[in-house]
């Protein structure tokens, strides 16, 4: 088997539901040196082909699972629900049992995304320029927002559990993404979407106008860009980077600018809290989301490479393709803006071995054996979803 860094993501009801044991049995056979594991997460509807006693979950939106330090929870403004599932003694028995087969333990951690925050604080969400607030996305300019995402990664990283934190949706998430049933029946440039993304919030518009930034001007012209498209989609053209921040008479690339500055300085606050206790990493899920492409060393997230290098201790790029051509040529591209950004980061991206991306044992081995030509290790998305085959699929694509 390969000696890289591999391994798994799944929920606390995979373990408890099948036992601790005998699923980190089947990750080692499958060749996999790791857990990836949420100790919180936002809400869904997950199929389970394989766990005993569930076939549908619906998590419970933004849920701990685990019992939280009363030092924090309690004590700032948001306070996350406690799940039934919280069991500390859980997650002690989880690092034994790990730790005796010689297994990593990764922290898969929601940063700015999902309604459990949103609908409980409706302060905290994103607003877009027509001055709709959005429960699924909280406003990364928030600073209760960003109290609880410093408390949460403090407590996690304090208690001996997990060897790194990975933070997923530690950027400003795209319009399509996160809530229920969304219908958009025109189409949308890859720029307009971009644009209804944009958050107003009163913390946004409040400190980037502190920051010099001309921000009605921007809402303005967002607000004009896209009913323009609105009234008219149909054949309509894409903004480039260029043109964007060149709109709004510069202030827009000035807006965009501090927009990144505020993501960064929260992974910073972060990086502080847990520096010396787990090494810290994000899920990055630019390969796959944004259509407008790369904008620099970064996406139209916020996540910017170059800015986000210096607290990281490796990337978890999301690479899920399905053709072969396209895995190698993004992969290529990401190698690509990691030297541009400066970053000596491992690289560890994340396969779907599950529909749609994966349909097949010789697709998957295929994507497996490509990757290990280029990076320092793999993650495999999820193995609630999946069927016990695929592991069998990972296992070959693994072994040397």
């Amino acid at each position: 088997m390969t000696d890289m860094e591999t391994s798994m993501f799944l929920y606390p009801w995979d373990l408890i539901d099948e036992g601790i044991g005998p699923v980190l049995d089947r990750m080692k056979k499958s060749g996999l040196n790791g857990i990836t594991i949420c100790p919180t997460y936002h809400s869904g509807m997950f199929l389970m082909p394989h766990n005993p006693k569930r076939k549908l979950v619906f998590p419970e939106p933004g849920a701990l699972y685990f019992e939280p330090n009363r030092a924090w929870h309690g004590n700032i403004r948001i306070e996350p629900p406690i799940s039934g599932m919280a069991d500390n003694g859980f997650w002690n028995r989880l690092r034994k049992e790990a730790d005796s087969r010689g297994m990593s333990i990764t922290a898969w951690t929601i940063a700015l995304h999902g309604t459990g925050i949103g609908t409980r604080y409706p302060d905290t969400n994103v607003v877009n320029a027509f001055g709709d607030a959005n429960p699924a996305i909280p406003c990364a300019a928030n600073d209760d927002v960003r109290t609880y995402m410093v408390a949460l990664a403090g407590d996690l990283a304090s208690r001996g559990w997990f060897d790194t934190l990975l933070f997923e949706s530690l950027e400003c998430m795209p319009l399509r993404h996160g809530y229920h049933h969304e219908v958009i029946g025109i189409p949308l440039t890859p720029s307009t979407e971009f644009l209804l993304s944009l958050s107003f919030s009163e913390s946004m518009v409040k400190k980037a106008s502190a920051a010099g930034i001309d921000v009605e001007k921007v809402r303005d012209f967002v607000r004009a860009a896209c009913q323009a498209e609105f009234d008219r989609p149909h054949g309509a053209k894409s903004l480039t980077w260029q043109e964007l921040r060149e709109a709004a008479d510069g202030e827009m690339g000035k807006f965009l600018d501090f927009r990144k500055r505020l993501l960064t300085s929260l992974l910073a606050e972060i990086h502080r809290e847990t520096k010396g206790k787990t090494k810290l990493s994000v899920i990055d899920f630019g390969p796959v989301w944004y259509p407008m492409g790369s904008d620099g060393t970064g996406w139209e997230s916020g996540l910017d490479l170059m800015n986000y290098a210096p607290f990281l201790d490796q990337v978890n790029p999301t690479f899920y393709f399905k053709d072969l051509g396209q895995l190698r040529a993004k992969t290529a591209e990401y190698v690509r803006m990691l030297a541009d950004a400066g970053a000596d980061l491992p690289l560890k991206p994340i396969l779907r071995p599950i529909l749609p991306q994966t349909e097949s044992r010789a697709q998957l081995v295929a994507q497996i054996r490509e990757l290990r030509k280029s990076v320092q290790g793999l993650s495999f998305y999820n193995y609630s979803f999946l069927s016990l085959e695929t592991l069998e699929w990972i296992e070959e694509g693994l072994r040397t």
